[in-house]
């Protein structure tokens, strides 16, 4: 999760075959007045949407192709989903360093 700066506001890790809605929860428990929330199709599912709502959040997600109703998503908002592919570039150039 970053902010609208692209800034890290929570890191979670998990297995590489996990799904990245079983984190949304977690997510959102750790910062209760997310605002803006931006995801990518993937994460289409009225569970996160309403995850996001009763965190008196606003979701931003575009609807799975194969949705009989299709939700528009305002592209200036969606456009700032790049914010985190930036940030995962970031720790992708830097994935040398380790910890101890």
């Amino acid at each position: 999760m970053v902010d609208h700066r692209g800034l890290p506001l929570a890191i979670m890790l998990s297995p590489e075959q996990a799904s990245d809605k079983a984190a949304v929860a977690e997510l959102l428990a750790a910062h209760p007045a997310p605002g803006d929330v931006v995801a990518d199709r993937g994460d289409d599912a009225r569970a996160i949407l309403d995850l996001i709502a009763a965190h008196d959040g606003r979701g931003h997600i575009p609807t799975q192709r194969d949705r009989k109703v299709q939700r528009s998503v305002d592209p200036a908002i969606y456009h700032q989903r790049n914010l985190v592919e930036q940030f995962f570039n970031k720790l992708k150039h830097f994935r040398k360093i380790t910890t101890r």
